[in-house]
């Protein structure tokens, strides 16, 4: 599946105070069906810190959790992601979430085994960079399955490009 950026998101001085970096980026993508893809890629290094759970955005942008896990979007076993389906308060839309936090060859969707992989080195003060990678779409008329594979494939691509951009 193909997909091209939309827009970016023009990221407003309290939405980078939010993710505490302004090494972050916000764009919508659309697929080959014209179907909306939003991807959020924000890049840390000692303000890893800041960085937080995805379900906190979710749930603060009007949205209850309604399952939480992980999805496998390749064939290495390490390369499962994060899975939330969140439903909107207002208009009772299902919202996918696929996430991933990734630093220097170690990705994971665990929270705590990301702060755990950081914390040793800020003990002494040698944080190293990462990234938290998020790509989201509304389920819509093709179900749960389409939305999770729609993120997927974009999700596919996300995980090397922020791996490059964290050797250079």
């Amino acid at each position: 599946a193909g997909h091209r950026m939309a827009a970016q998101h023009q990221m407003t001085d309290r939405e980078f105070e939010l993710l505490g970096t302004t090494d972050a980026v916000w764009r919508t993508y659309v697929d080959d069906g014209e179907t909306e893809l939003y991807l959020v890629a924000l890049f840390h290094q000692e303000n890893w810190k800041s960085v937080h759970p995805p379900r906190i955005c979710l749930e603060g942008s009007d949205m209850t959790i309604v399952e939480e896990g992980e999805l496998e979007i390749s064939a290495a076993p390490s390369r499962s992601v994060g899975r939330i389906l969140a439903r909107s308060r207002g208009n009772g839309a299902d919202y996918l979430s696929l996430y991933v936090y990734g630093a220097g060859g170690f990705l994971t969707s665990s929270y705590t085994e990301f702060f755990l992989h950081h914390a040793p080195s800020a003990v002494l003060r040698r944080s190293t960079g990462g990234f938290l990678g998020r790509v989201e779409s509304f389920v819509g008329t093709g179900g749960v399955a389409e939305a999770e594979e729609r993120c997927a494939a974009l999700m596919r691509q996300l995980i090397p490009a922020c791996g490059e951009l964290l050797e250079r």
